[in-house]
Parts: C-alpha cells; sequence; structure tokens
C-alpha cells in the first residue's frame, strides 16, 4: 500500500491485483486515516509520504498496527535512489514529497526534467541530464492565494472555480483570472531559468490537484501525472525490495 499525505488530503494505493486506490481530505481521517481503510484487506506492507507531522505520523502507525499488525514504513529524502542525488544544501531539509515526485520523473527518462506538484503550496523543481536535483521554488498554491485575498478584502466576490478567458468582465472572473495568470506566469520563468541554466530543453511534468487547471491554460508542452509522489513510493519500495 502506498500512501500520501499531503497538507490537504490522504490519496493512497494499493498495489498488486488488488489495485485499488482512493482520496480523502485530511480533516475527515479517524485516528489518523481515511475511514475507508477499515474495510480494506491488510496489505503486506504500508509505504508512506509525510512532511514534517509527527502528530499524524504517530496516529497513522498506531492504527496500523492495531488493526493490522503492520508498521508503516515512512520514506525519507535522504533515501539513496541509483542514478540520483539530492543537491540541497541539507538534504534532509527537502520535501519528501518533492524527492519522491522527482524520483518518478526521472524513472519515466533520462533527459532534464522540470516537475511542477500544484497541491496546497507549488513547487518546482530542476532534475538535470545527469540525475542531479538542482534546485527549486516555492510558492503559495491557488487556493491559499484565494483564501489569503478573500480574508483581506471580504466584501469583494469569491474568486470563480474556473480559470476564465482573457479579459474578465467580472470581479470574480478578475480575481480568479489574476491568480491563475500570476502563477502560469511563475511557471514560465522558472522554466526559462531552467533552460538558461543547464543550456537543455526539459520534460515538463505536472502533478496535484490543481495540475489541470493550470495545465489547461498554459501555453507550453507539458505532461499531467495523477501522482508523481505514489509513483515515485512505487519506485522507491522496487529499488529497495
Amino acid at each position: 500500500m502506498l500512501v500520501d499525505v499531503g497538507n490537504s488530503r490522504v490519496k493512497w494505493r494499493m498495489t498488486g491485483e488488488r489495485n485499488a486506490a482512493g482520496v480523502c481530505p485530511v480533516d475527515a481521517t479517524l485516528d489518523g486515516v481515511p475511514p475507508t481503510w477499515r474495510s480494506l484487506p491488510k496489505p503486506a506492507c504500508v509505504l508512506v509520504s509525510l512532511v514534517a507531522n509527527p502528530a499524524r505520523r504517530d496516529a497513522m502507525t498506531r492504527w496500523c498496527r492495531e488493526a493490522w499488525d503492520v508498521a508503516p514504513r515512512f520514506a525519507r529524502s535522504t533515501s539513496p535512489v541509483p542514478g540520483m542525488t539530492n543537491g540541497y544544501a541539507d538534504p534532509a531539509q527537502l520535501g519528501v514529497d518533492r524527492w519522491l515526485a522527482m524520483v518518478a520523473a526521472r524513472r519515466l527518462g533520462d533527459e532534464p526534467a522540470v516537475v511542477i506538484d500544484c497541491g496546497t503550496a507549488i513547487t518546482m523543481d530542476l532534475v538535470d541530464r545527469s540525475g542531479v536535483f538542482v534546485g527549486g521554488m516555492i510558492v503559495p498554491g491557488r487556493r491559499v492565494l484565494e483564501s489569503v485575498f478573500q480574508a483581506r478584502v471580504p466584501y469583494l466576490a469569491k474568486a470563480t472555480e474556473r480559470f476564465p478567458p482573457f479579459p474578465a468582465n467580472n470581479t470574480a472572473d478578475g480575481i480568479a483570472l489574476g491568480i491563475g495568470t500570476a502563477l502560469v506566469a511563475s511557471m514560465d520563468r522558472f522554466i526559462d531559468n531552467s533552460r538558461a541554466l543547464t543550456g537543455d530543453e526539459p520534460v515538463i511534468r505536472v502533478t496535484g490537484g490543481d495540475g489541470p487547471w493550470l495545465r489547461d491554460h498554459w501555453g507550453g508542452k507539458m505532461t499531467f501525472h495523477e501522482n508523481l509522489v505514489l509513483d515515485g513510493l512505487y519506485t522507491l519500495m522496487e529499488f529497495h525490495a
């Protein structure tokens, strides 16, 4: 069983013949796990990506041990991966979800890659041709920007859900268009800088809940992946089997 515990959602996937998967809001978990886990068969192992939340980690560990007699294993950004190097100044500080997404991207090809994960935060990371994680950038995600804007100017309309066409002719569309355009522009700038730094044309791999929302209004060529973090966990499981 592969598990990605994000800031807002828990995503999981059973490997092998069971081939089950699910998503649960973090706020809806019970005893640290999605309620639907109670009806699942016992997995042989549980491999988890979880960033800096000891309470969540402890609760999930306790439930898995009591319900399944299985101790979950938590991936780390310092986990060695053949053909890759974590170039962070302090590799342990890198969010494990970012590392796993890069591991999955590297498994798909040896070309340089920009990996963009569109979640609560949007992370943009560069892996060069030799498999070195060179560095990245973090910006607030769509929902964070919307909520901050709404908190500071509550008398204005809430941003529309869709990515509206240019130019907007009402306030709700104007806010959504402004946020979306700012995020797309930051992606463009990161990709341009990556291209200039490496002298290579990177492949662009996008994942995360708001990936489709941004992808549909970004002019460049990119590939969307449903969950590169879970894919990276699977790759790590294969490497360390």
